[in-house]
């Protein structure tokens, strides 16, 4: 179990001076990392989450032993919020989290042409119209989740404890997106929440909220992309139930991400140009 004070005593009393220490949030984003990583040179550390990994951090800045300690957290939307951190300490994925950097990557093709029928691919151009057609559905989800904290709405888009995932079927039928009012509502049934919540008003306040050129990687949310792509697969005939879950589609996509993916990424160079600046070859030969 996660204790932050004891790794927090570890870090600092160890203070490795020829190796180079790394948070991550996750279990599953450490074990991404270490197929890459040197690990006699490298060491990762999951905290739990983002406010964890940032605390972590902070308390180890505090004691005045950061020198050789990186936090890498998930940019979430901080960059709309204007919350992201200046500091050469802290390194954000290039997309919203890392699961969007996976899906954004060839390895999505990988993994479609594994898990998808030939007849559905078929009914597409390429894999990019596919992943486009799934990205269009995932947009609407993730422009509700900046309103959701615009707004201040506090909704619960996953499930905490033994609470089930949140139906996702219920605004996609045939693998197609059945309106906002669906998804909304869907959404505020969700744990009961918020029943007072405009569906018209939040319709309009999803269409307002400002837009960039080519945003999609930092609007899409991980656990969206993979539900739908859940749900794309469960409308196909098959014979069992290997990825009819939001964690499969997740593991699946991790095991299909290899460092030739990683390499293309701004995440990848801001690590390379940090080792750099401490000597240390961070990366398996």
């Amino acid at each position: 179990m996660f204790d932050k004070q004891t790794l927090i005593n570890n870090i600092c009393m160890d203070s490795p001076k020829s190796e180079m220490t790394f948070l991550v949030e996750g279990e599953s984003d450490g074990v991404v990392l270490r197929h890459f990583m040197d690990k006699y040179k490298v060491s990762i550390y999951s905290c739990g989450g983002k406010t964890d990994v940032l605390e972590v951090y902070d308390e180890i800045c505090h004691r005045n032993h950061a020198k050789y300690v990186y936090a890498i957290v998930d940019l979430d939307y901080d960059w709309y919020f204007n919350k992201r951190r200046e500091d050469d300490h802290i390194v954000y994925t290039d997309a919203h989290d890392l699961d969007i950097m996976f899906y954004m990557s060839e390895c999505f093709d990988r993994v479609a042409s594994c898990i998808y029928s030939s007849r559905k691919l078929d009914s597409f151009e390429s894999f990019n119209s596919f992943r486009n057609h799934i990205t269009q559905i995932a947009l609407h989800m993730g422009l509700f989740r900046i309103y959701n904290i615009q707004e201040n709405l506090k909704l619960k888009f996953k499930p905490v404890g033994n609470q089930n995932e949140l139906k996702y079927n219920k605004f996609l039928k045939k693998s197609n997106f059945t309106g906002d009012d669906d998804m909304i509502n869907t959404v505020k049934s969700y744990y009961n929440q918020c029943p007072g919540l405009d569906v018209e008003k939040t319709k309009k306040g999803l269409a307002e909220i400002t837009r960039k050129d080519n945003d999609e990687y930092l609007i899409l949310h991980g656990h969206d992309v993979a539900n739908i792509m859940s749900e794309i697969w469960k409308d196909m005939p098959k014979s069992n139930t290997k990825f009819d879950s939001r964690e499969n589609i997740e593991a699946c996509m991790r095991s299909a991400y290899c460092f030739d993916n990683f390499k293309k990424t701004d995440m990848f160079n801001t690590m390379s140009q940090l080792a750099n600046l401490q000597g240390v070859d961070i990366w398996k030969n």
